[in-house]
């Protein structure tokens, strides 16, 4: 098991950047590395992707290309892909993710296609392409080197969005690993009865989450930790259940 974690930011997101290098960054067993094409002179393991601009309706060609990088120039069994935004507890990683291609917690076709399209250029303020397939969502992905070396093989004009074709890149690798031409990847839905890889309510990962919050849970007291979780309007609601919240006060007795 060789797993690399690459945290997807930009430079508009600093204090994104030092508050995961001083909380769950800190202590991982794992490289990981902050991936952006801004430069960061702020001491942390930074990929510097060459010729991509910081867009978010660009995000598939970030992915791309970072995926790319590491395919090419590190040795790795798994990649994470994370969003800056995820409190990831990586004590909570189970060996069962590793057993499969492509692990997250999952959407499925149908979803609402405007979801975060106000975070584009006016020009892309369009709905996106309906879903195809299920997909994990961007958050937290695990991806074999198998599912990654099928992602890059891809045609790199796959991944340039325009406002006719904009997609997530989230929704583009779920396309991607779930179609018939790859159907020898093992696909695992979160939800499924088989196995529970519900990475939410395992506490392996907490998306969205502002930094301000995820830099108040470290030195807490269980007592606060619950108030900070439960009161906090930048969570889901899913992740506010107290399923969730007792879960992660029992992993920290």
């Amino acid at each position: 098991m060789h797993i690399i974690i690459l945290i997807m930011t930009h430079n508009n997101n600093i204090n994104y950047i030092k508050t995961i290098a001083k909380t769950w960054a800190k202590n991982i067993n794992h490289k990981y590395y902050f991936v952006t094409s801004d430069k960061l002179d702020i001491g942390v393991p930074t990929i510097k992707l060459k010729g991509h601009i910081e867009m978010y309706e660009q995000l598939p060609m970030k992915t791309y290309l970072a995926l790319q990088h590491v395919f090419k120039n590190h040795k790795f069994t798994h990649i994470i892909k994370v969003n800056d935004d995820t409190f990831v507890d990586m004590n909570k990683f189970k060996e069962a993710y590793l057993a499969y291609d492509y692990v997250g917690k999952f959407n499925t076709p149908g979803n609402n296609p405007f979801v975060h399209y106000y975070k584009c250029s006016e020009a892309f303020r369009v709905p996106k392409l309906p879903t195809l397939h299920s997909y994990a969502q961007g958050g937290f992905v695990v991806l074999s080197r198998n599912a990654v070396k099928k992602i890059i093989s891809q045609h790199k004009e796959l991944f340039v969005n325009t406002p006719s074709t904009y997609k997530g890149e989230d929704v583009l690798l779920g396309e991607i690993l779930s179609s018939a031409v790859y159907k020898k990847l093992d696909i695992k839905d979160a939800y499924s009865d088989k196995m529970n890889l519900d990475i939410t309510n395992d506490f392996l990962s907490l998306h969205p989450i502002d930094y301000k919050i995820m830099h108040k849970l470290l030195g807490k007291s269980n007592k606060g930790i619950k108030k900070i979780l439960c009161n906090s309007q930048n969570l889901n609601d899913n992740n506010k259940r107290d399923k969730f919240v007792s879960f992660y006060l029992k992993s920290k007795q």
